[in-house]
């Protein structure tokens, strides 16, 4: 039993590899991570995996050397078909229209691979990136992970891509498909996609809890893990804030900030342990104004080492242990209303740029740069949209229901 259970886990694991390889999700001359990385990814002994390889390297799949490591020798040598597809995309624009989606993420990567050479990106170049699980009568049935260039991306919004289908979007921005390369084959799903899609259905059937303690197939560490690690925030009052990217404090000396709560009270998270409503972090802000005032500390980290503290790379994390926070002022929001109609339908007017500020406090880095390009562009596309004019306020509005 222990033997044929060994072989089984160690097809699975060359099924997997197998797949990637011919699939040209591993490159020709790619190097392999290690048995114990191997072993790790697929949660299997080392042995299984050296038995998963081996098949690998009989097929002349990969090459395996002791001092070199194992490599990947397999060309993939791709035969197109070419067809007309007149009709295919309002097909899928259809198909979009019909089917429920879940958008599992959503960020920008650097252009990189194929996925560069296919959209022809410099390899400086940023890509929008998101993956999404389409289901059909409640049931997924595809995994799509796909790359639109920044500058088709920053027309449409996170929430509309969970909402609206992409060909759509890229429609609506003026895109304009003039022909399409397809590839279809079968494959195996990773360790991941193939974990994500039963929490999909889980989610979709109401009983996402079953995915960790179902006996049969337990995710016991994962639960344990989500919920170790996973917050969920009672209300936006009650969690610091950091600029994450530098500003500059007066000439030639750059600084972060964060904003921190002053209070310890947590406010209660309504229908735990279950979903909360979709409004509750601003009943919770509406709340907090309600009662009483609300204050929070501003905090600066004033950069001592420009090479420890880089401005042009915002994914350095600045050491608290060569420049610590300081707290310079409190800010303190006065008991209001801000929630009436009124204030609601002024608000769509309004704009939110970092670069609004005096040149002595002005952001800094590449990535400001590009915010402030990119921020200004969403806020003239979202005027246009709603057909609303930009408004500058002066802080002498009044509203008669607040």
């Amino acid at each position: 039993m222990r033997d044929w259970l060994g072989e089984a886990k160690a097809k699975q694991v060359y099924l997997v590899l197998r797949d990637r390889i011919l699939s040209g999700a591993i490159a020709f001359g790619a190097k392999l991570p290690t048995e114990h990385e191997l072993a790790g990814y697929h949660g299997v002994s080392r042995v299984t995996v050296r038995r998963a390889l081996g098949e690998l390297a009989r097929e002349r799949l990969i090459e395996r050397r002791r001092s070199a490591g194992t490599r990947v020798i397999y060309r993939p040598s791709p035969a197109p078909i070419t067809a007309d597809i007149s009709g295919v995309l309002a097909n899928l624009a259809d198909m979009g229209r019909r089917t429920a989606v879940k958008l599992l993420s959503f960020d920008y990567v650097p252009a990189k691979g194929a996925v560069a050479q296919a959209l022809g990106a410099a390899p400086d170049q940023l890509l929008q990136r998101s993956v999404r699980v389409r289901s059909i009568d409640g049931l997924p049935f595809s995994y799509l992970t796909t790359h639109v260039p920044e500058s088709v991306s920053v027309t449409f919004t996170r929430q509309e891509l969970a909402a609206r289908p992409l060909l759509e979007l890229l429609e609506r921005a003026g895109v304009k498909v003039e022909h399409a390369r397809q590839r279809i084959s079968a494959g195996l799903a990773t360790p991941d996609v193939a974990e994500n899609l039963k929490l999909q259905r889980q989610l979709v059937e109401g009983t996402p809890v079953w995915y960790f303690v179902n006996p049969l197939d337990s995710h016991l560490l994962d639960g344990i893990m989500q919920a170790l690690w996973i917050k969920t925030q009672s209300s936006p009052f009650e969690s610091p804030y950091f600029s994450c990217v530098p500003y500059l404090l007066g000439d030639g000396q750059a600084m972060q900030y964060s904003v921190w709560p002053k209070s310890t009270k947590r406010t209660p998270i309504p229908n735990l342990p279950f979903r909360p409503p979709d409004d509750y972090l601003r009943a919770a802000m509406v709340g907090a104004l309600d009662a009483g005032d609300v204050e929070l500390d501003f905090r600066i980290q004033r950069q001592t080492d420009p090479h420890l503290m880089p401005i042009e790379n915002a994914s350095v994390l600045w050491p608290e242990r060569l420049s610590p926070r300081v707290s310079v002022a409190t800010l303190r929001m006065p008991r209001q209303k801000f929630d009436a109609p009124a204030q609601l339908e002024f608000a769509k007017r309004l704009s939110y740029n970092p670069w609004h500020s005096i040149a002595e406090h002005r952001p800094l880095g590449n990535q400001s740069r590009a915010r402030r390009r990119m921020y200004l562009a969403l806020s003239t596309l979202r005027h246009q949209m709603n057909a609303v004019p930009h408004f500058e306020p002066t802080g002498d509005e009044v509203f008669e229901d607040a």
